[in-house]
């Protein structure tokens, strides 16, 4: 048909963990969602496969990318690129374990090896039904029966696909594999992270917190941020760690245009801390109206270049509308629902959370001492709304499925 309707399906071993999105008619999808997966020590690999969703009868295969345990083990800073897709063929999918009882008999022959089915754990994919086989020793069965688990094995296939383009799948993974110590032997660090900021009048530039900002590299400092969120949390101190990151932020800055633009440390930290903190008021606030344009699927568009006239909003006997006619009735659409968005924002102040309020609060507070003079009186306000709006909400109106606004991904029509 020239067309697909996409999704993936996430597999460790013989599980099924996770599902994305299906993407509507394309055959170029972006799903951009992310993961995290707490896995068994012992796991044999990751599946991620891609299928095709029909309204009628299954879903179609259309390939998979498999990497092993050894292989992301291998590259600790993580795995990001593209990944040929590789041919399923069901007979050679393992499928589960079965629990059998075995017994073989002593007396007569030939020996006569009995098997009791106790029960099966399938993890079934949508694909054709395979045909398995299960191994094990003759010799450690003996007339007394013999009861277990035994993995699902596939039966080897001659069959191979050459020269078959499936497509590719861009993927970034890592594997994380942590120990985790009883709490009491985290304090020391704990400590030392929260010293600058319950001690605020010391000299900060030796301060780990400090040496942070120093050598926490790009691509890792969404990591420290979401970590360092999470332990000023578990202590009390997430606001008074926004407050110091900020302020010496701010007193860096000598042109107020470029403040909080970049991703520093301290605009990770708030970032996440906003994501942590405000999610369910994210949710509660956009949720109605991100419904709203997903239910009412009216067609938007003011690209003269992308237009498809015959799907204008104004049809009449006269035929299809004019360009000008599609642009103005997507303007007066677009209007309508950025307007429901800032109304349902504007009017959320009673719903946002203390904390988020006492963290912009002085954080105006701290932008009005850096740059007090008359001329630069807005400071104060697009520092907050920087962060409020491009880093909080326009991301969420974007992509509504990554913030749980919306459970599939805005088709060609909506987005």
């Amino acid at each position: 048909s020239g067309s697909s309707d996409p999704y993936c399906l996430v597999k460790v071993d013989d599980e099924v963990v996770a599902r994305t999105a299906t993407v509507w008619q394309s055959l170029d999808p972006f799903w951009g969602e992310e993961y995290t997966l707490r896995l068994t020590p012992g796991f044999r690999g990751l599946s991620i496969y891609v299928l095709d969703e029909d309204t009628i009868g299954q879903d179609d295969v259309i390939g998979k990318v498999w990497l092993s345990h050894q292989r992301m083990a291998a590259e600790p800073r993580g795995i990001e690129g593209w990944f040929s897709l590789a041919p399923v063929r069901p007979d050679e999918e393992v499928q589960g374990e079965i629990h059998l009882e075995l017994r073989v008999s002593q007396q007569g022959h030939p020996r006569v090896l009995r098997c009791h089915l106790l029960g099966a754990s399938p993890r079934p994919l949508p694909l054709c039904p395979p045909t398995c086989q299960v191994e094990f020793c003759l010799d450690a069965i003996g007339s007394e029966p013999t009861e277990g688990w035994f993995q699902l094995l596939p039966f080897p296939s001659a069959s191979r696909d050459h020269g078959v383009q499936l497509g590719a799948l861009r993927l970034a993974l890592r594997l994380q594999e942590d120990t985790v110590l009883p709490a009491h032997c985290y304090q020391p660090l704990v400590q030392l992270l929260t010293e600058p900021v319950l001690s605020p009048a010391e000299p900060p530039a030796g301060s780990v917190l400090a040496i942070l900002e120093e050598v926490a590299s790009g691509e890792s400092r969404q990591d420290v941020a979401t970590k360092l969120v999470k332990i000023f949390l578990g202590q009390g101190l997430a606001v008074p760690l926004l407050d110091y990151l900020t302020t010496r932020e701010l007193a860096r800055t000598t042109d107020p245009n470029t403040l909080f633009r970049s991703n520093s440390l301290a605009s990770k930290t708030v970032e996440q801390f906003l994501k942590a903190v405000g999610l369910p008021y994210l949710r509660e606030v956009l949720r109605p109206v991100v419904t709203r344009i997903f239910e009412e699927k009216k067609y938007v568009e003011l690209d003269p270049g992308r237009m498809e006239l015959s799907r204008g909003r104004r049809v009449s006997l006269r035929g299809s509308p004019s360009a000008a006619q599609v642009r103005d009735s997507s303007l007066e659409l677009l209007k309508g629902y950025l307007g429901a968005i800032v109304e349902a924002i504007v009017g959320s102040v009673g719903k946002c959370p203390l904390p988020v309020r006492v963290v912009f609060k002085q954080l105006r507070r701290r932008a009005e001492e850096r740059f007090p003079s008359a001329q630069h009186e807005e400071v104060r306000y697009f520092c907050i709304s920087g962060f409020l709006f491009l880093r909080f909400f326009a991301p969420a109106v974007l992509t509504p499925k990554l913030f749980g606004l919306w459970e599939e991904h805005a088709g060609p029509r909506t987005g």
